[in-house]
């Protein structure tokens, strides 16, 4: 199958997602790119990707805008360092890998109000993007 280019902005996404299913959107910078078919590439889950901190707050911002990538900044740049344990203040000021798993990103699901399904997300999408 063809793999079909719009501009990333409100129009490109709207021609983007009205294309049939199955797809996979793929965002870059000015660009969206919707594979279908054969182009599709495997599916990864939320449990298999290891994001960068860039990563991270980026698929935040992608899931929920402003105001969830505020939540994730608030907490590891200012609660943590306030009021986290030895552990955490360690972890969120020295790691640079983060998996879904590791308790730490729990915690920050939990103190961000999300459902495990928004934190997934925030690895997908966080894992497709690319500065």
């Amino acid at each position: 199958m063809a793999i079909q280019t719009f501009d990333n902005d409100a129009a490109g996404l709207a021609l983007a997602n009205a294309v049939p299913d199955p797809k996979h959107l793929w965002f870059h910078r000015t660009l969206i790119r919707v594979m279908t078919g054969d182009d599709i590439p495997p599916t990864l889950t939320a449990t298999d990707i290891v994001l960068n901190r860039l990563g991270l707050f980026q698929g935040a911002f992608l899931v929920g805008g402003q105001p969830l990538l505020t939540k994730f900044t608030t907490y590891v740049y200012t609660t943590i360092p306030e009021s986290g344990t030895p552990t955490q203040k360690n972890f969120w000021r020295e790691c640079s890998a983060f998996s879904r798993e590791t308790v730490f990103i729990k915690q920050l699901r939990t103190a961000a109000g999300m459902t495990h399904a928004e934190m997934d997300g925030v690895f997908v999408l966080g894992n497709g993007y690319t500065p």
